[in-house]
């Protein structure tokens, strides 16, 4: 009778675990499952038009998004979309298995832990809350990440709040930062001016705020459950996929990114500008369009911006002249002005060329850095590259390029006012025109 009541018991004890298992895994089996995969799949689903979308392979897109002022690119990252919809299972899948395991301690199963469960419980939501708190800390202070790039501090600044938002729905800045720098479909959401160079250099943030505080505490808090409970809930498993796939993830991108680690990141500036002097005969004096003398016409800006956004072709062009891979130069973000176009450029410059540059100039009291090293560079092929950057963008001989490490306002007016001098000097200038370098000198 005894042994019958203790199999008894034990079977009761049985049936209460798994009764318990299944109330736990009924919250979120099958309809919250399919809910998040839906919503990532959507957002990886992303991918695909935006792959179309470059060099035009879908007129159909190329058309719609030339309505949303888009441009064709040849150079949009694509995957960017696939790594934010892991981004955000990963997140909603770990607030997900939470949920279930406060649940699971509620319904006080007999032989289960309530102390384990409880650890397990608050450690599963300060793993949750810390790392988003460090993300969003990140976000809102991004640009302290970026001091280089004027374009993207600007870009972040005025887009905060999509900013912040996409890093609220994923719980994860880095993969948001990969979005909006993707440049995908030639939109501006997805053209904050970043290069892969630079988002290499912050692949820290992903290591630290998502696999360090999230991600391996969330793995050590799923298998720890697990064993509380002695089983495997449809919820452990879709919240472990998720965390191992995303840390093998950023371990290789991070791996990837150390290797490149001893090459050091030159940030410039290619100026592309109209050089001719329009002529100012039979123009009364203080005509505005007296002061008009390097603007390029509608033709040649629409040439710009129509070429501008395949920055691929651009950036391999530039590496086979300089000798180098193709990854070596990268175009952030493009800026058209009424003289020509302003390239932000990240450039890979690796130790060996420093030493070998610096071995030729024995004798001579000349410390080369990646800034001697690319000015010599461009005085060597400065030909070369007019040609190509006319080419490119379907100019006359009146454009060249010049290589600047910083591009202030100033310089850009002083850059007007030399021109302004110039014509007057021909003679074509008159009184209407001093008065406007005046202005542009007060300004």
């Amino acid at each position: 009778e005894n042994e019958e009541e203790e199999e008894e018991e034990e079977e009761e004890e049985e049936n209460e675990k798994e009764g318990a298992a299944a109330a736990a895994s009924s919250i979120t089996t099958p309809g919250t499952f399919y809910a998040l995969s839906a919503v990532a799949a959507v957002i990886a689903v992303g991918s695909v038009p935006a792959l179309l979308y470059n060099e035009g392979m879908c007129c159909d897109f190329v058309a719609i998004c030339k309505q949303c002022k888009c441009r064709i690119v040849d150079d949009g990252k694509w995957m960017a979309f696939i790594v934010y919809a892991l981004s955000f299972y990963d997140f909603w899948s770990d607030i997900n298995l939470s949920v279930e395991i406060w649940f699971q301690r509620k319904l006080k199963v007999a032989g289960v832990s309530e102390t384990g469960l409880l650890i397990v419980a608050v450690s599963s939501v300060l793993f949750i809350v810390i790392p988003l708190m460090v993300n969003l800390y990140i976000a809102l202070t991004i640009n302290k990440w970026v001091k280089q790039n004027e374009s993207a501090r600007t870009w972040l600044i005025f887009h905060t709040k999509q900013f912040t938002t996409l890093v609220l729905f994923s719980g994860a800045c880095y993969p948001s930062l990969q979005l909006v720098s993707s440049n995908s479909f030639g939109s501006n959401l997805f053209s904050c001016g970043l290069t892969q160079h630079e988002l290499g250099r912050m692949s820290t943030i992903r290591m630290i705020s998502n696999v360090l505080l999230e991600n391996v505490p969330q793995i050590i808090c799923q298998v720890a459950y697990a064993v509380i409970i002695a089983d495997i809930t449809p919820g452990i498993i879709f919240a472990t996929a998720a965390s191992a796939i995303s840390v093998a993830s950023a371990f290789g991108s991070y791996w990837i990114n150390r290797r490149s680690s001893d090459a050091e990141i030159a940030a410039y500036y290619l100026v592309l500008q109209c050089d001719r002097i329009k002529q100012m005969h039979g123009l009364e004096d203080g005509d505005p369009s007296s002061v008009s003398k390097a603007q390029m016409t509608k033709e040649e800006k629409k040439r710009i911006q129509m070429n501008r956004g395949r920055r691929g072709r651009l950036c391999k062009s530039m590496a086979e002249i300089f000798g180098v891979s193709a990854d070596t130069v990268q175009i952030g973000s493009s800026q058209i002005t009424s003289r020509g176009l302003i390239l932000f450029i990240t450039h890979s410059v690796l130790a060996s060329d420093l030493c070998m540059m610096q071995q030729q100039e024995v004798g001579r009291a000349v410390v080369v850095s990646s800034k001697v090293l690319i000015e010599n560079l461009y005085a060597s092929v400065s030909q070369q590259m007019n040609v190509l950057f006319r080419r490119h963008f379907e100019l006359n001989a009146d454009f060249s390029v010049s290589c600047h490490f910083t591009l202030t306002m100033q310089e850009r007016l002083m850059s007007e006012h030399t021109v302004m001098e110039t014509a007057e000097d021909d003679g074509h200038g008159g009184d209407g025109q001093q008065d406007n370098i005046g202005d542009v000198q007060e300004l």
